[in-house]
């Protein structure tokens, strides 16, 4: 049962991919800027018209560093993923589409579910932007059901939604379908659509719970985590929040569903609820280096500044690519007249800045000017 194992998977979220080697930094053209995770981002050609000539490893690891150097941005995991994924070889993708036993206890195969589940985590609605790639191609194919994957797989997803629909009003049952109508839905900005279909394959594992006595049972925090994302997006609050409580009810301990819970609060100006939820995430999911630096932007807003201290510090020790948490620790540090530490902060910052936050790098060279002896 492929989709039993999947929504499993994206529960328990293995941290396969700290196992890997870390790659080399692909080279970049003369001109670029090695500090900028869009440049590493953009170092790769990718061939949205013929995937088979786009040279995936190479886009994997240009991926990897935009990561490193910008860990809050989903897409960039999601990447990851694809690009993985699409340097198998063909026989191999098909065995594993089909839950072969032999592809799934790989290495291969569970550091690609690893890293699925690390984007998704971060944000279940992440991908791998392209443009709708040849869309009449499907003209050819009957079946909706082979139709709308074959267009979503292409990100062709205004079609995708109309096939699958089509697939779905011939057999309701087809639950993986569904979820896949849903992010499709998601991805056109029909965002109450896809609420309703995430909401449908809820409702549809709850009565498979209690038909198979638990059988079959299913954490759906991840699930309601989506749900929830879907709901803000449709600028539906309380839907969102009964959502993330219910996933917090499944497991109290989902992390994603505190953080979630944190920026809605904080959103709303309820700064002492979104500190909550921000600390709860944080003591769940302690070696999460972005969870740590909004945790440090909220109690730096609540002028609680040593607290805001310690968490971009574990920020950038966890995360010591990022120069945004450098940044921050150093504007902290100045906030408290530690002159000597700020110094050494700001000074981590421009060694990690891209070019393109000029206007950060030129207040940062102003204040290591003003906190030099003598200034």
């Amino acid at each position: 049962m492929r989709l039993i194992s999947v929504l499993c998977l994206l529960m328990v979220a293995p941290a396969l991919s700290a196992q890997e080697a870390l790659p080399k930094r692909p080279k970049l053209p003369r001109d670029a800027d090695t500090n900028d995770a869009r440049a590493y981002a953009n170092a790769v050609r990718i061939d949205a018209r013929d995937f088979s000539t786009t040279p995936w490893d190479k886009l994997h690891d240009a991926y990897y560093w935009a990561a490193r150097l910008e860990p809050n941005v989903p897409e960039y995991y999601y990447a990851r993923y694809v690009a993985l994924l699409n340097r198998q070889p063909d026989q191999w993708y098909f065995e594993w589409i089909n839950g072969a036993e032999y592809v799934m206890k790989s290495k291969t195969a569970k550091l690609i579910d690893s890293l699925y589940a690390d984007a998704v985590q971060r944000a279940p609605f992440a991908r791998f932007d392209l443009p709708c790639r040849d869309p009449g191609l499907t003209a050819q194919i009957k079946d909706p059901l082979t139709a709308g994957i074959w267009h979503y797989r292409r990100d062709c997803f205004q079609f995708a939604v109309q096939k699958l629909r089509e697939a779905l009003a011939a057999d309701s049952s087809l639950v993986l379908t569904r979820l896949t109508l849903a992010r499709a839905l998601f991805f056109t900005q029909q965002y109450r659509d896809a609420a309703v279909e995430i909401q449908v394959v809820l409702d549809s594992l709850r009565a498979r719970d209690q038909k198979y006595l638990g059988q079959w049972y299913n954490s759906k925090e991840f699930l309601e985590r989506s749900l929830a994302l879907a709901l803000l997006r449709a600028r539906d609050i309380p839907g969102a929040r009964a959502a993330l409580g219910r996933a917090l009810t499944e497991d109290l301990s989902y992390y994603p569903a505190h953080a979630t819970l944190a920026q809605i609060a904080m959103d709303q100006g309820q700064i002492p609820m979104a500190l909550q939820e921000a600390e709860l995430a944080v003591g769940l999911e302690e070696n999460d280096g972005v969870l740590r630096y909004d945790y440090g932007v909220l109690l730096f807003r609540s002028g609680k500044i040593a607290e805001a201290e310690e968490q971009f510090k574990k920020a950038a020790e966890l995360e010591p690519y990022w120069a945004e948490a450098r940044r921050q620790l150093a504007v902290t540090l100045d906030r408290q007249d530690k002159r000597d530490e700020a110094i050494a902060a700001y000074e981590a910052f421009l060694a990690r800045a891209p070019k393109r936050e000029n206007v950060r790098i030129k207040e940062a060279q102003d204040r290591i000017a003003a906190l030099r002896p003598g200034s």
